[in-house]
């Protein structure tokens, strides 16, 4: 079928990268092989020709010298970059769930493709910790564990599950306003600062709870808006929560 012959043509990950490049900006030839590294221009030539055979890309009608997706390319590489994603971290993927991520958000993958992974609990933790103690007035948090950091920030948005009330949450109230938010099952960790980064943890396969022995730290902006909007969706389907605080704790 053309359809196999098609996903075939855009596994290839000179075409992969060629289609990426394009969804990016407009390319001469010239620059797209300065973009992909090690290869000649017979080969690279080559390899636009079969997208331009599928209809994938095309030259610009003006002035003509650099390549463009065309409207079926465009289709193609969006529904492709979160695969695309998913892929280059495949090894972490093969062993971590992303079924608590809602449908309409799962497109929104693609914009995780800058994130550094992150693998080992003290190189995390450490990063966690200087990340929370340097953010300035504003900090986004969903987990199901403590951190034992200070926070220093004006204001907290917090979306924790009922087991963390039984022990009390930390908190300096006087210096910090929290807005408390409870689902009954926290899956993934998500922590954002008013400085445009942010992590992710997921859960893996064996604990259904986020794994913090690897994560993806975000720091461009397109993540970090993806990180915002997944962090809203769980506030809105979490139940308000008015609490107190008694010895430094958060009570019910």
């Amino acid at each position: 079928m053309k359809y196999s012959k098609i996903l075939s043509e855009i596994a290839n990950p000179i075409r992969t990268s060629i289609l990426v490049n394009l969804y990016e900006n407009n390319l001469t030839v010239s620059e797209m092989k300065e973009k992909i590294g090690d290869i000649s221009h017979s080969e690279i030539s080559r390899h636009i020709g079969r997208l331009a055979e599928y209809n994938l890309i095309t030259k610009e009608t003006f002035p003509g010298r650099k390549y463009e997706l065309t409207h079926f390319g465009t289709i193609i590489v969006k529904l492709f970059m979160p695969l695309d994603f998913i892929l280059k971290n495949s090894e972490y993927f093969k062993t971590h769930r992303i079924d608590d991520i809602p449908e309409e958000l799962l497109q929104g993958l693609e914009h995780l493709r800058s994130s550094e992974h992150i693998i080992g609990t003290g190189n995390l933790m450490v990063k966690v910790k200087t990340f929370i103690e340097s953010a300035m007035n504003d900090l986004w948090i969903m987990t199901n564990d403590p951190f034992p950091y200070e926070i220093k920030v004006k204001h907290v948005n917090l979306i924790i599950p009922p087991s963390m009330l039984k022990y009390g949450f930390e908190v300096d109230h006087e210096r910090t306003k929290y807005e408390v938010k409870i689902l009954s099952e926290v899956h993934i960790c998500l922590i954002l600062s008013d400085l445009g980064q942010g992590f992710l943890f997921l859960p893996n396969l064996t604990i259904n709870a986020p794994d913090f022995n690897e994560g993806f730290f975000i720091k461009d902006s397109k993540g970090y808006e993806y990180l915002k909007n997944l962090f809203f969706h769980f506030w809105e389907n979490s139940k308000e929560f008015p609490f107190t605080v008694k010895n430094g704790k958060i009570t019910k």
